[in-house]
């Protein structure tokens, strides 16, 4: 009998402790639909989503039709997303873009944070002598920006063409011939099997109901520690997180690999289509004049120019305008006024192609 007394005393320590971890999980979801009454709009899984590009495989990019709202856990931004037939966020269909000004990117380029009017591919039009048509997505890469020039119909040409090459996270060691051909065999990506698929279908459950999920998924993500641990175990994408500035014995081929892969895209318009690569800087390097920031910058520049393709470099812009007010402060990513220095720089190098 003296025996049971423990065994009874723990067993119910611990029915105790799991009752109130409910009862605290039960009482964080609600506080967090009454504080937070916009919980739903801080997953970006809502509006992205993968569609297939004819003859080329699958593409992230935004889920056809979607129209609502993207928010931020921080007050950083609340914007309006409202996506295309095609999986773009333009407010015309692909067949409009031929003849514009085709503007290929990640999520600098789609516009996160900002309204579509304020996004840079926008802001062309202002001067109301150039045409742009936004085929961006967030969460994609060199690689992907290839696939993307397939999107529109074949016969299709542009006036002209500008890639938003993200240094933090667009400057990488490419082999896009091996990468796009796997994405050519795959099926769907969300077409999962096993765990795998149990592991997707749970987490969008867990986005669709709980407001708790959501605030913690938004909110480690920025823990560094947390962050390495989400994308060791696969739930988070090691390409939608900002990437440490390369060692500095890899920066030469890390800089060849990208300039070879964005001449690879240059390669597809014809020459006399003006083709720009837009460098979008570290935040670091903008906040403090970052060294290796700085290395990696103008090594992809040399590595760019070396191979006739035109650059676009901003990084003054931003500088002298200030990282506080250019960029959302929480996010990182461009505010409004960051996308008006970019357009700025771009309007100004049409300019010098079509006068």
């Amino acid at each position: 009998m003296s025996d049971s007394k423990p065994t009874k005393s723990f067993g119910g320590a611990i029915a105790a402790t799991l009752i109130g971890l409910v009862l605290m999980i039960v009482a964080a979801e609600i506080l967090l639909r009454f504080f937070l009454p916009n919980w739903q709009e801080f997953y970006s899984g809502r509006f992205m989503g993968f569609v297939e590009v004819p003859g080329h495989g699958y593409l992230r990019l935004g889920k056809p039709k979607f129209d609502g709202y993207f928010a931020q856990n921080n007050g950083d931004f609340r914007i309006k997303i409202r996506i295309n037939g095609s999986g773009l966020r333009n407010a015309e269909p692909l067949s409009a873009s031929d003849g514009q000004i085709w503007v290929i990117g990640d999520s600098m380029t789609f516009g996160w944070g900002v309204e579509r009017r304020e996004t840079y591919s926008e802001l062309i039009e202002v001067s109301q002598k150039f045409a742009a048509y936004n085929l961006a997505a967030p969460g994609n890469d060199v690689c992907a920006y290839q696939l993307m020039s397939y999107m529109p119909p074949r016969d299709f040409e542009p006036k002209a063409v500008v890639v938003g090459l993200v240094m933090e996270n667009d400057v990488m060691k490419y082999d896009c011939e091996a990468e796009n051909k796997k994405k050519l065999s795959a099926v769907k990506p969300t077409s999962l099997s096993g765990s795998l698929k149990s592991l997707s279908e749970a987490k969008k459950l867990a986005t669709e109901v709980s407001s708790l999920y959501n605030f913690l998924a938004v909110t480690l993500k920025r823990v560094g520690v947390v962050n390495e641990l989400l994308i060791r175990s696969g739930i988070l994408k090691k390409e939608h997180a900002y990437r440490a500035n390369p060692e500095k014995s890899d920066r030469p081929q890390i800089a060849i690999d990208t300039a070879r892969e964005l001449n690879v895209l240059r390669a597809r318009f014809a020459k006399s289509i003006p083709f720009a690569v837009l460098i979008i800087p570290t935040r670091s390097e903008i906040k403090s004049g970052d060294a290796d920031s700085r290395d990696m910058r103008l090594t992809t520049i040399d590595e760019l120019k070396a191979r006739g393709l035109n650059v676009i470099d901003p990084l003054e812009a931003f500088k002298d305008r200030g990282f506080e007010k250019t960029h959302f402060p929480h996010d990182g990513h461009w505010n409004p006024a960051g996308h008006q220095i970019a357009a700025d720089h771009v309007v100004r190098w049409l300019n010098t192609k079509f006068e």
